[in-house]
């Protein structure tokens, strides 16, 4: 079981965008939501329960601005993969798609990959 308290329906044809420090992750996920919303993750391994793993979909505008840095001095962009523990942000699943989102604060990531780096 995941200790997501909220889950949030996104409605059918309304476009969101991360404000501030926030990054939205579309999240790989295992997990099955419940129609009264409790996330029930399918593994029983402890490792994969333990971190959550997503793509970057948008980044809000002062995500990684510490100093006047922007995002890419800070290494992160669309696209990349994003590594974060599971009891951080906010949870928030499509209606119309049902792809789950999680939107996290720049400081929740704690690395990531980026998939065009050879």
């Amino acid at each position: 079981m995941s200790s997501r308290a909220t889950l949030h329906v996104l409605p059918k044809g309304v476009k969101v965008h991360p404000a501030g420090y926030n990054i939205l992750v579309e999240v790989f996920t295992d997990e099955e939501i419940t129609e009264g919303g409790l996330a029930v993750q399918h593994t029983n391994d402890a490792e994969q329960r333990g971190a959550c793993q997503g793509v970057i979909r948008e980044i809000g505008l002062m995500a990684g601005k510490d100093k006047g840095d922007s995002p890419e001095a800070w290494g992160l962009k669309v696209g990349n993969i994003v590594y974060f523990n599971r009891y951080v942000g906010d949870y928030y699943v499509e209606e119309a798609s049902s792809k789950a989102y999680i939107l996290l604060l720049d400081h929740n990531v704690q690395m990531y990959s980026d998939p065009e780096e050879k």
